[in-house]
């Protein structure tokens, strides 16, 4: 995988990342994996217990990371559906024209970028965000 490299401030920090020059693909079926995976998350009694005692508010995901690139975002992905109870606002720098408009396909609103004042009850959903993000 051919990248290049881009610095960026955070906080004071200086941090190198790399930044995908490829085009994402959306493997075949992921439709279906995606329902298939959030149905599997709502049999399983953790997360039919948490999905009992959350409250419906909005959900904000950060750092999901490529839906198309990686399982584990997949898996993230849909328990952040479930969790938002209608819909979901994500943002994530590596996201690709692509994948945000497949996310608009199942709902979601492309978020800016992380919010220090919320005038709502909202859930910060951050699954793939360095420590840094929570301070």
């Amino acid at each position: 995988m051919d990248t290049q490299w881009q610095v960026v401030m955070r906080g004071g920090r200086r941090r190198t990342i790399k930044v995908p020059e490829e085009v994402a693909v959306k493997p075949q079926g992921l439709t279906t994996q995606l329902s298939q995976r959030m149905s599997t998350l709502e049999s399983l009694p953790w997360c039919a217990a948490l999905l009992r005692e959350l409250p419906a508010l909005r959900v904000v995901c950060y750092g999901l990371g490529s839906i198309f690139a990686s399982r584990n975002a997949q898996w993230q992905f849909a328990l952040a559906l479930l969790m938002a109870k209608g819909s979901l606002e994500v943002y994530d720098p590596v996201l690709q024209r692509d994948e945000l408009e497949y996310l608009e396909e199942w709902g979601c609103r492309q978020a800016q970028p992380p919010e220090t004042r919320v005038k709502e009850p909202t859930l910060f959903f951050m699954p793939h965000c360095p420590q840094e993000v929570y301070v």
